[in-house]
């Protein structure tokens, strides 16, 4: 697996750290057989099995890499759809599948990753609707859709959307006087 600092810079959507631990999400940053060998590592630890599916094709899917030390430890992969019309605008955002490996659980790593692209999701999404020529007044159905596996994972999506709510969409319907309306579609 290639470390960290081989990823190229324009990937990197976040570092923190100090001298000792210094940790990095990426967009990206990993070619598809490393993914599933890093997802092969996470279901040797035992726990939950995830399917291979899900992780497949890394340039077809929003892939983000989360990193310590200059390792990969933990991958996300969300989907978002969009469709602006004046009388049906709709935004699907889905948190496919997430995991991050056994050791580097439980020390806020997720809550890292969740919060972070989160804030990048709700940047895009701010720039899509801003082109979209909605206009004040007009309803934006915004569908939050995850299927639990965990109490982690559901733990991650609840961080993922209230980033992604408090962002973006409170964003627009403050400033922009947009209707806009949630559905929640999670559960395990």
């Amino acid at each position: 697996m290639k470390p960290f600092c081989l990823v190229s810079p324009s990937k990197i959507i976040d570092v923190w750290g100090d001298a000792h631990n210094v940790n990095c999400i990426t967009e990206g940053g990993l070619s598809n057989i490393e993914v599933l060998d890093l997802l092969k590592e996470f279901n040797d630890e035992g726990g939950i099995q995830l399917s291979d599916h899900l992780y497949s094709d890394v340039n077809k899917k929003r892939f983000y890499v989360l990193w310590v030390n200059g390792c990969p430890v933990g991958v996300l992969v969300i989907s978002i759809s969009t469709r602006f019309s004046r009388n049906a605008s709709r935004i699907y955002i889905e948190p496919n599948a997430v995991f991050i490996l056994e050791k580097f659980r439980g020390i806020r790593l997720g809550a890292d990753l969740s919060s972070t692209v989160a804030r990048i999701v709700s940047t895009e999404l701010i720039h899509k609707i801003t082109k979209s020529k909605l206009q004040t007044g007009d309803q934006l159905r915004v569908t939050l859709y995850a299927d639990f596996e965990s109490e982690e994972g559901e733990a991650f999506v609840n961080i993922f959307f209230y980033g992604i709510t408090d962002g973006a969409f409170n964003i627009v319907s403050s400033n922009w006087g947009l209707s806009v309306n949630y559905e929640s579609d999670t559960g395990y």
